[in-house]
């Protein structure tokens, strides 16, 4: 049997949608699985052992992307298609594998037509549950009663290889916390007068160090908050780790705090708790799932607003959190007095 499971997007999105693997591996030892991946993501997808084989969606080349594609799928011959992207875009690539069966999610819940592609449809999730259930819809349609798997089948172990000579030093020393400077939309993003204040409580207060993670975009802002400190403990990896590298460290990490962005649901697939900084954006529908209850969010009324830009209000959201919120939260997982002791598990 082969399956197709098509979720091309965000890292966040994909991250999530692993949980499906482990139960329809279960489901079916013998099914060859491939994923339908964009290059942003492909790499997360090349990381899971329970993958077979990755189908990358060249989206910067788009009329040669989409030919080669269709090309591909139509050669490999599907039995089964899980459209979980929800989109047109998905739905044509999903409908052009002309695979006898082809599962999508409930018209209720699909955007721009998808529908229309499958054959079947999955039960009807509400817009204000977490995105997990809308996967967990498709185990119901299949007949598979095993539980989604927020591990996803990765093993943090894998990455140890990629991981920096400076963490495993830091590591030594005790617990680590991670701080992720960023997301893809501005309205998400933290203030860095936010950053700098938590730190500056961290190292006041803790015996463990800090690891400032982000995208080449956050470069900046890490290598300014750590060079404010010389304390040794305070190291900026910002723009400067691969897929692998990220995962490796955020692995090591004991807790990572940060916006609602892609890192937030890797630390999920890797049981690290993700202390969720939301504004513009509801944390019942994409918080990590095994950090639900670790979400930061101030009762404002615009929000969420499901905008990547503010409409006036410059972000009051995000500015209205503020550091010893953050921190005390964070003491709640690692007290003062504990963060010089390592985490064994």
């Amino acid at each position: 049997m082969k399956i197709l499971i098509v979720l091309l997007g965000a890292l966040g999105d994909v991250a999530r949608g692993m949980s499906l693997l482990p139960p329809l591996k279960k489901a079916y030892p013998e099914a060859r699985v491939a994923w339908l991946v964009e290059t942003k993501s492909a790499g997360l997808v090349r990381c899971n052992p329970l993958v077979d084989e990755v189908i990358e969606f060249r989206r910067a080349d788009p009329i040669k992307g989409v030919l080669d594609t269709v090309a591909r799928l139509r050669k490999s011959r599907f039995d089964l298609v899980l459209d979980l992207q929800r989109h047109a875009k998905s739905g044509l690539f999903s409908l052009a594998t002309l695979a006898p069966r082809r599962i999508g999610v409930n018209r209720k819940n699909a955007k721009e037509f998808n529908w229309l592609c499958n054959t079947e449809q999955t039960a009807f999730v509400a817009d204000t549950s977490s995105k997990m259930y809308l996967y967990e819809a498709f185990l119901t349609a299949l007949g598979v009663s095993a539980p989604l798997d927020p591990s996803g089948g990765l093993d943090r172990v894998a990455f140890l290889s990629e991981l920096p000579q400076e963490v495993r030093e830091l590591k030594e020393r005790g617990a680590i916390v991670g701080l992720v400077l960023g997301s893809t939309w501005p309205t998400k993003d933290w203030p860095r007068t936010g950053y700098a204040g938590l730190v500056q409580r961290i190292l006041d207060a803790h015996h463990c160090s800090i690891v400032l993670l982000g995208d080449k975009t956050q470069k900046a802002l890490g290598d300014t908050l750590a060079s404010k400190y010389v304390d040794s403990r305070v190291l900026s990896l910002a723009g400067k780790t691969s897929l692998g590298g990220l995962l490796a460290v955020l692995g090591q990490c004991d807790c990572v705090i940060g916006p609602d962005s892609g890192p937030g649901h890797l630390c999920s697939l890797l049981d690290v708790p993700y202390i969720g900084l939301f504004g513009p954006t509801n944390p019942a529908r994409v918080a990590p799932f095994r950090s639900r209850h670790l979400v930061i969010q101030e009762d404002i009324g615009c929000s969420p607003c499901w905008r990547r830009t503010c409409p006036g209000l410059d972000t009051l959201c995000m500015r209205s959190i503020m550091p010893s919120t953050v921190f005390d939260k964070l003491c709640s997982i690692i007290p003062p007095e504990l963060g010089n002791v390592r985490r064994t598990t």
